[in-house]
């Protein structure tokens, strides 16, 4: 839940209260997750129809315009993006464009609809209007959401087959003629997927509003793995991400939101919380994070792409034995 809480000490004062408290035989209580809420603040517009959205290493944010059939960068400056940046198109003449993935050579996976599978092949770590788009994989029916593991492995959330795929990497590269396979079952039409360090796929199954984990075993996810619900309560589930504590963000087009799963050392379940991260906008359909943990967020029928960011709090310079100003922060525990 989220809760106002009011800080009001200096360092000394809030070293002796800890102190204090375990001499008096208070056990010390250990939050598995903290994070201040933050408001939205746009950082591109313009767009006809933003669906999807990826970050890659040095803070470009990727942007799938459905509206404009194209995938669009928002350029960053010293890892950071504005309401000033740079809005460029990489390439056009997309089918219908929905979710993205960046790897670590900056190549930008595409769900394309009826298109299939399309990635934009970087050069030198950088994608551009000159770069090759190649097709990946075949055999989709209508994708809506992918993403990229670590060993160059594609996942896709293939709606109208009601299924997850993986399109097989060979040498850390994919093509056309790669092997793909069905992972999990059981979806009534997944429009997300987003993969974590240990090979566990997380699902947002849009038509039926759950929230799934396909479970991996030695990395490895297949037709017959374990398929876990996490969470059936959102509305219309669109976008997924993952933060580096294991938490799972889940952009809800149906309530307007970004809703975070949290999880509890690294691992979310069916008993984790679930707290409101980012609300106001129109439809979320897109959501990531970028190496601070940021949130992007494709408000589609806002046709922006809004930031969300973690304020910080800083108490200034305070003597020995003085008190600084009150702050009210909503934490979210």
């Amino acid at each position: 839940m989220i809760r106002p809480v009011s800080i009001h000490c200096a360092l000394v004062t809030l070293t002796w209260f800890v102190l204090l408290a375990l001499l008096s035989g208070f056990s010390p209580v250990r939050a598995q997750s903290v994070r201040f809420t933050g408001s939205p603040s746009t950082v591109g517009s313009g767009f006809g129809f933003p669906y999807g959205v990826a970050v890659d290493a040095k803070g470009d944010v990727f942007v799938a315009d459905n509206g404009y059939k194209s995938v669009k960068e928002i350029v960053a400056v010293n890892g950071q993006v504005s309401s000033t940046s740079t809005v460029v198109t990489i390439k056009s003449g997309f089918s219908s464009p929905g979710g993205l993935a960046v790897d670590s050579a900056g190549d930008v996976f595409i769900a394309d609809g009826g298109g299939g599978v399309k990635e934009i092949v970087a050069v030198g770590g950088q994608v551009s209007s000159s770069s090759s788009v190649i097709q990946v994989g075949s055999g989709f029916a209508y994708p809506y959401g992918v993403a990229v593991d670590a060993s160059g492995d594609v996942f896709v959330a293939d709606h109208d087959a009601k299924a997850v795929k993986e399109i097989v990497a060979v040498g850390g590269l994919v093509s056309s003629s790669s092997t793909v396979k069905s992972v999990g079952s059981g979806f009534q039409g997944p429009g997300a997927v987003v993969v974590d360090e240990s090979g566990d796929v997380y699902v947002a199954d849009t038509n039926s509003g759950v929230i799934s984990e396909i479970v991996a075993v030695g990395g490895v996810v297949s037709s017959g793995s374990t398929v876990n619900t996490i969470n059936s309560g959102f509305g219309r589930p669109e976008g997924i991400a993952l933060d580096a504590a294991g938490d799972v963000f889940v952009a809800d087009a149906n309530i307007h939101s970004i809703q975070e799963i949290v999880a509890v050392s690294g691992q979310v379940s069916t008993a984790s919380k679930v707290v409101q991260v980012g609300g106001g906008f129109t439809a979320p359909t897109g959501v990531a994070l970028n190496a601070l943990g940021n949130i992007f967020v494709a408000d589609s029928f806002g046709y922006v792409v809004d930031e969300i960011q973690f304020p910080s709090v800083n108490f200034g310079q305070l003597n020995v034995g003085s008190t600084s100003s009150t702050y009210t922060i909503p934490f979210v525990f």
